[in-house]
């Protein structure tokens, strides 16, 4: 079971947000007042039998991405990755941010976080910074 409560309070804490229950984290981008609506609510899908899932909701639009193998959580920039399981080679990685930014890089190489990134074109720079941020800091649950 990758989402547990200690990955999930985790998650709650470097995005500032609010848990609920035990299955869902609810961003505010800052201080919460009576009233205010979330920008991002953060589900968990986990348990016997199931592949670990989750799905981000914003007034944009829903993300879910199944088959979570990781979480990397990072104090230190207030956000947290969710990364896929590797297909051909390649990896899913979404990440939200205590501001209530999301991000989706799809079917992007591991290896291109250890790339020169003088040889990177815009997507993959972008991709490799994501993967550094989350993979060299912060903190990796499985």
């Amino acid at each position: 079971m990758l989402f547990r409560k200690n990955v999930i309070g985790a998650i709650s804490e470097a995005l500032e947000g609010v848990l609920v229950g035990t299955s869902s984290v609810l961003v505010y981008g800052g201080k919460q007042k009576t009233g205010d609506m979330p920008l991002v609510e953060i589900s968990f899908i986990d348990g016997r039998g199931k592949i670990p899932a989750v799905q981000v909701a914003s007034a944009l639009g829903i993300v879910e991405l199944s088959a979570v193998e990781q979480v990397h959580v990072s104090a230190a920039t207030r956000e947290t990755a969710f990364i896929a399981k590797a297909s051909a080679g390649k990896i899913t990685m979404v990440t939200v941010s205590s501001s209530g930014i999301l991000q989706v890089y799809s079917n992007i190489a591991r290896s291109v976080a250890s790339k020169d990134i003088a040889k990177l074109s815009t997507e993959e720079l972008r991709a490799a910074i994501a993967l550094k941020v989350f993979t060299e800091g912060g903190k990796k649950f499985e």
